[in-house]
């Protein structure tokens, strides 16, 4: 009997940050087989563009936290806590450490015996951090019954701040469904059918898309490009600060074969995916990186940094893509490797292992197993 079969009427509370939509989508999915509430913190995550925030509430009840907003990302409100003392749980689920809000949700739960599952949506060590850091991380880490990783990175990062390794539970992180994961790569009509939809010129295509900030690293892309053929081009998919000054770079190497376009909401960045060669990964940090097994899902080889967690645990270098160090020349001769004929094929494998449905099924097997423990 499958796990969403035997725990469907178990009770479910989550607590996370921001209704960020692929979270809505995991949890529409996971909604389908119990009786989940999700407690946002916050409507919004600060410097987020509009169109992020498009996904219906389906399966779950949601609830949005009327919060003190302290910066982009930090809040502080009193109300999980009020619904954990109206409600009784089968599971509780704290996303993090690092809010207000957060840190006051695992006082209460280890202040009233209430077992709480620690869930993480990657990490990455900080060893340079000042000591009041450290110990503040360890502080709200250890003593969880579960944890909850999306990959072996992640899980060092947990064990580093106090977890128990023996606790730590490993789930496949996934932002697409199996609906929309290409059952092979598309053929050279395909290909050339999807860059005419989208107007993409030149002979091979490449794609970068998120925030325009420090640590994506697009300008690592763009000062590359100089040295690059006419012939392939550059896409910059989104927006933020730092769109000007891109736009400089661009103008004063002339650069005609780099382009940026806005932002896109998820499903029209899958498609447009499509179109593309390559997509090109070149951040300073992330401690996952949705945007990986998005590209693979659409068979487009990925070349990215070692510094996120998604690259080093789904990219095979050389295979489906290709792992790099953060500078130009790694890049250009990365792109030169590559086997663009059958690195497609690998990318799809890989991201059918990595589904919205496997993600929530494989939840709902480790809730199982803590509910029978």
């Amino acid at each position: 009997m499958l796990a969403c079969e035997i725990i469907r009427n178990v009770k479910i509370f989550w607590l996370f940050n921001h209704p960020a939509p692929y979270k809505i989508d995991f949890f529409n999915e996971l909604g389908k087989h119990s009786d989940l509430t999700v407690c946002f913190e916050r409507d919004t995550e600060g410097s987020r563009n509009p169109l992020f925030y498009q996904n219906v509430v389906k399966n779950f009840k949601a609830i949005v936290c009327k919060s003190i907003k302290l910066g982009p990302i930090d809040n502080f409100t009193n109300m999980p806590i009020s619904i954990l003392k109206k409600e009784a749980f089968d599971i509780v689920v704290i996303n993090g450490w690092r809010t207000l809000t957060e840190q006051k949700a695992i006082r209460y739960c280890r202040k009233n015996n209430i077992p709480y599952v620690y869930a993480i949506n990657g990490g990455i060590i900080n060893h340079d951090e000042a000591s009041w850091i450290n110990k503040k991380k360890i502080k709200y880490t250890k003593g969880a019954m579960a944890y909850l990783s999306p990959d072996e990175k992640s899980s060092e990062y947990l064990i580093h701040y106090g977890a128990d390794s023996s606790k730590i539970h490993h789930y496949p992180y996934s932002t697409v469904f199996e609906s929309t994961i290409l059952d092979k790569p598309l053929g050279i009509k395909q290909k050339q059918e999807y860059k005419e939809k989208y107007g993409f010129v030149g002979k091979r295509v490449f794609i970068s898309s998120g925030q325009f900030i420090n640590r994506k690293n697009n300008e690592l892309i763009i000062k590359a490009w100089a040295n690059m053929n006419k012939d392939d081009s550059l896409y910059l998919i989104g927006d933020g600060h730092l769109k000007d000054k891109y736009e400089e770079l661009i103008k004063g190497n002339n650069l005609d074969n780099v382009f940026i376009r806005p932002f896109v909401k998820h499903s029209e960045l899958l498609d447009m995916l499509r179109g593309a060669d390559a997509y090109l990964f070149t951040t300073k940090e992330d401690i996952y990186g949705h945007v990986v097994n998005e590209a693979l899902s659409q068979g487009i080889p990925v070349i990215a940094t070692t510094a996120s967690n998604a690259s080093q645990h789904l990219i095979t270098d050389g295979l489906n893509g290709c792992l790099i160090e953060p500078t130009e020349a790694s890049l250009i001769y990365a792109i030169n490797r590559l086997d663009f004929k059958t690195a497609p094929l690998e990318a799809i494998r890989v991201a059918k292992e990595n589904t919205i449905e496997k993600m929530s099924e494989t939840h709902l097997q480790i809730f199982k197993e803590l509910i029978e423990k």
